[in-house]
């Protein structure tokens, strides 16, 4: 609210020395940023606070079952190998995680993990059991199927 107020009103009462209102907002900001970092209006602490509880002490490691285990999974496009090689273990209760920049193969590797494109080498085992080649479940009707063939598109 005071940020619109002076935002609104300081161009008015500026309207008169109008070459030097640039500077007056950018010498106001300094000002501001120096003397209130913490912002234009104070803070007030909230009067209610709920005390916080400890949560459950983490299991050790050993303990915990391996929901998801991803070794060697490589798929290629013809001549391009989009990922090679990849190794992800994940554990019940664990999030993890998988980074890297554009055009590195997050999103192919998801996929052969998810079982949308089929792994050209590679293992998936999912809560104990191997998921690389099951039939995908969701798949779309005959009818539609005939028209993509019809229209020369692949699902798959």
């Amino acid at each position: 609210m005071v940020g619109a107020v002076v935002i609104v009103g300081l161009p008015e009462v500026l309207r008169t020395v109008q070459e030097y209102r640039g500077l007056f907002f950018a010498l106001l900001l300094i000002a501001i940023v120096l003397l209130r970092p913490q912002g234009v209006w104070p803070y007030r602490p909230r009067r209610l606070r709920l005390p916080a509880r400890p949560g459950p002490a983490p299991e050790p490691a050993a303990a915990r079952d391996t929901v998801l285990e991803v070794d060697g999974l490589t798929r290629r496009f013809g001549g391009v190998t989009a990922v090679d090689g990849l190794a992800l273990r994940a554990d019940a209760s664990q999030v993890v995680s998988v980074i890297g920049p554009n055009g590195a193969g997050k999103t192919t590797a998801f996929n052969c993990v998810t079982g949308m494109i089929a792994p050209s080498a590679g293992t998936v085992v999912l809560a104990g059991r191997d998921v690389r080649g099951l039939p995908r479940t969701g798949s779309p009707p005959p009818a539609s199927r005939a028209r993509s063939r019809a229209s020369g598109c692949s699902r798959r």
